[in-house]
């Protein structure tokens, strides 16, 4: 187990490379289209893409993550799951062509329709390279996948400004989607390397549609609960309050997914490959818990405490609606973050129905928040997702509470480290926003940043954490290797 141990750090600091090179490039991305382009151009994009998202669920099928879980993976699986998620992608795009008119009119929208029907063309691109991308994750080989997801991310980010630039308008954030999945399944198919092989094998075909079956419906019930709000924001508020609620999302989302996700996506083969050791895996899981929330909690109340200065200075004037939205997302943001690596386990462990009843559960209760919300405007549906997501997590964390053994008060406890430095960080900003008299937003920011990093540089120097002894040690071992430089 040392050396899965070592090959999960391993993993997770090629991963955390990514994390930190792609989100910086990407918020600058964003920084620069709000700019050029307006609420109501990220706003339609936003109904396509309700569309698009939902039908990218079923199209997976799950096969990633049938490759990703089977042990003993021969050929007749992977030209079965080649053939079936082409066949997927194809067949897909070809319906999103002929029904993209049905959702201009759903929306009372004319470009709606038109930006699915372009974006549908993914579909193609990821049902060809599906099988060669999750071969990486079963190699395990994070620092190739890190060193592609960063170059596609650049080309995604220079097409966008440059369509942008020359006037394309919403259009900038279609196409620049397209070139980036070209870019990355050349890039995929070189590096494994892979070239598309079809075949098909019934015993193969009947293990992916079992297991993917559920996986999928899984993933609609999830995408549906993850998005039924843009619908519902864009159908009953319009296509401008619809990008407001979308840009505090997609800022309050940014440590769950860069973060989040990204260790939880190398927990993930680990624990398909050592689940019969429930210790490590115990172990493992409160480790993972424990680094996300240090990551993320602090993160998410500067966030939510600095929410109109970061608008006013990173968006301009036109963002301001999206401020209190924000602020409550970013609430909700950190029960979202803590309970990802949950669904890995259920996932890994094979519990399907569980996993699918967990889903289900957080759909039905989002869904009936948020049409109570509505009445409120965008805030009134940020704050019913804040507290769909809370109930998210404390359902998903009783879902695998038995399967590892890990009981409430392990789990509190082994979060207590985060849950101090974020107290004392808002504690401290709430006294910053009570008691300052600067005028200046500019001013305001930064002083709140030096507030929230002194703080926690404090913790990692003093607070008696293994998680905080292994940074001072890599700073340690880092400050040594310049000095001997």
């Amino acid at each position: 187990m040392e050396d899965l141990s070592k090959k999960a750090k391993h993993g997770a600091a090629w991963l955390a490379v990514g994390q930190f090179v792609m989100p910086a490039w990407e918020f600058g991305v964003g920084i620069a289209l709000a700019r050029m382009l307006t609420p109501s151009d990220f706003g339609v994009v936003a109904m396509g893409m309700f569309f698009f998202s939902l039908a990218a669920a079923f199209s997976n099928f799950g096969i990633g993550s049938v490759i990703v879980q089977k042990k003993n993976l021969e050929k007749a699986d992977i030209v079965t799951a080649q053939t079936m998620s082409s066949f997927l992608g194809i067949l897909i795009c070809s319906m999103f062509f002929l029904l993209s008119p049905l959702v201009s009119i759903f929306f009372k929208e004319p470009l709606a329709g038109k930006v699915l029907s372009l974006f549908s063309l993914n579909f193609v691109i990821n049902g060809m390279t599906m099988v060669p991308a999750s071969l990486l994750t079963k190699d395990m080989r994070f620092k190739t996948s890190t060193k592609i997801n960063i170059a596609a991310s650049f080309v995604y980010g220079a097409s966008a400004i440059l369509a942008a630039f020359f006037g394309l308008g919403l259009f900038s954030l279609v196409y620049a989607p397209i070139l980036s999945a070209l870019f990355k399944a050349v890039a995929i198919c070189i590096a494994v390397p892979y070239l598309p092989k079809f075949g098909w094998n019934k015993a193969a075909a009947m293990g992916i549609a079992k297991f993917g079956g559920s996986l999928t419906f899984a993933s609609i019930l999830n995408y549906i609960a993850r998005n039924v709000d843009f619908l519902i924001v864009g159908k009953f508020l319009g296509a401008e309050s619809l990008g407001l609620y979308k840009r505090a999302y997609d800022l309050a989302v940014i440590p769950k997914e860069k973060v989040a996700d990204t260790l939880s996506s190398v927990f993930f083969p680990f624990a398909c490959e050592t689940r019969n050791d429930k210790q490590w895996i115990k172990s493992s899981f409160l480790k993972l818990s424990k680094s996300i929330a240090l990551a993320c909690l602090p993160a998410l109340v500067f966030a939510a405490l600095s929410a109109e200065e970061i608008i006013r200075i990173v968006y301009g004037e036109k963002w301001l609606g999206a401020v209190h939205a924000f602020q409550f997302m970013a609430i909700g943001g950190i029960f979202y973050s803590v309970m990802v690596p949950c669904g890995s386990i259920l996932i890994a462990y094979g519990r399907m129905k569980a996993y699918v009843a967990v889903q289900a559960f957080y759909a039905i209760c989002l869904i009936l928040a948020v049409f109570f919300g509505l009445n409120f405007d965008i805030e009134g549906v940020a704050v019913a997702v804040a507290i769909a997501l809370i109930l998210f997590m404390f359902i998903n964390f009783f879902s695998i509470k038995q399967i590892i053994g890990v009981s409430v008060m392990e789990y509190l406890n082994n979060m207590k480290s985060s849950i101090i430095v974020s107290a004392t960080i808002l504690i401290s900003l709430l006294a910053y926003n009570i008691m300052s008299t600067i005028k200046s937003d500019m001013c305001n920011l930064l002083l709140k940043i030096i507030i929230a990093v002194v703080i926690y540089v404090f913790y990692i120097l003093t607070y008696d954490d293994a998680i905080f002894t292994d940074v001072k040690n890599i700073i340690k071992a880092r400050c040594f290797r310049v000095m001997k430089v």
